[in-house]
């Protein structure tokens, strides 16, 4: 019984680490632009207040030409037309920590990844933290 148990202790865990490594090779594999219509319309499913709404849309109105690279050693490169911010990004348990050397921002629960969209929902209950969508950009 001890040997079942720690077999499925071991196969449960490499099997976290498994699907951490699928998600970062996600993140490292193109640099990722925000969807603003879909993360709109993801906000617009929610029963969310004109101030909340108006607030993603300056987010996103001022994010439309970013990229994000989730570049090696964990460094998060935010290109903005201007200039080039630096962060640091983390996978672990199905959340991703983004935090850029100026700001403090919670975790996001990694909802949907692919090669093609990553759906990223902010571990917060704060009211003007919302559902964010990035697509690969155009290469």
């Amino acid at each position: 019984m001890r040997y079942l148990i720690l077999v499925l202790l071991a196969s449960t865990l490499f099997s976290c680490q498994s699907e951490t490594k699928k998600q970062v090779e996600i993140f490292m594999s193109s640099k990722w632009k925000y969807d603003a219509e879909a993360t709109e319309s993801l906000l617009k499913a929610e029963t969310v207040g004109q101030d909340q709404f108006n607030f993603m849309k300056g987010i996103m109105a001022r994010l439309q030409d970013a990229e994000l690279e989730f570049a090696k050693e964990n460094v998060l490169l935010l290109h903005l037309p201007d200039k080039t911010e630096t962060g640091y990004w983390e996978v672990k348990g199905g959340q991703i920590l983004m935090q850029m050397t100026k700001t403090d921002a919670p975790p996001y629960n990694i909802l949907e990844i692919s090669g093609s969209k990553i759906v990223l929902k902010p571990d917060s209950d704060h009211p003007y933290d919302f559902v964010r969508v990035l697509v690969p950009v155009a290469k």
